[in-house]
């Protein structure tokens, strides 16, 4: 019937098969670390930023926002990021202001979409966008650097506990040797 080693042959296929079906599903991988904790919070600051820095470059060079969008959407690899902007460009294209469009993917936080709305009433795109890529870097790096000083320590921890480890690998059996020789 089923013994121990069926049942593993079958836990391990059906593994290969999960495994696989997750690796061909690209856009499950990329959109799956946009729902961890911790890490969503970086990322989507990061991918904010990139898509502001693009969007100032391209408005200041006197390129119109739907042109700059798709040009943004072309040249973004992330598939989870490139369907919240092909959202972005439908809302659009449909006549909706650019803030509302970028409110509606919950990509952007409610301080990026506010200073849209400042800047497509001022009519002052490209000030703002600049300013606001500003604001989010330094605020991105200090977030950034209070992780890393929040890392360090576990670090420290774990790299110390690995080289106890080695340290016993080594000596023991130099223990062992010098034990085995006063008996």
């Amino acid at each position: 019937m089923w013994s121990i080693d069926n049942i593993w042959i079958v836990i391990v296929f059906f593994l290969i098969v999960i495994f696989t079906s997750i690796i061909k599903n690209k856009s499950f991988l990329q959109s799956i670390k946009f729902k961890m904790p911790y890490i969503k919070k970086y990322l989507i600051m990061w991918e904010q930023i990139k898509f502001i820095e693009s969007l100032n470059v391209l408005i200041t060079s006197g390129v119109s926002i739907i042109d700059a969008i798709t040009l943004i959407l072309e040249s973004t690899s992330n598939i989870y990021i490139k369907d919240k902007y092909k959202m972005v460009l439908e809302e659009i294209n449909k006549g909706e202001n650019l803030f509302k469009a970028l409110e509606a993917t919950e990509l952007f936080s409610k301080q990026v979409v506010s200073m849209f709305y400042i800047a497509e009433t001022s009519g002052k795109m490209d000030s703002c966008t600049e300013n606001l890529v500003k604001i989010l870097n330094d605020d991105f790096t200090l977030k950034l650097d209070k992780l890393v000083k929040m890392i360090e320590p576990f670090t420290i921890l774990i790299i110390s506990i690995f080289i106890g480890f080695m340290l016993l690998g080594v000596l023991m059996p130099i223990m062992n040797i010098t034990s085995s020789l006063s008996v």
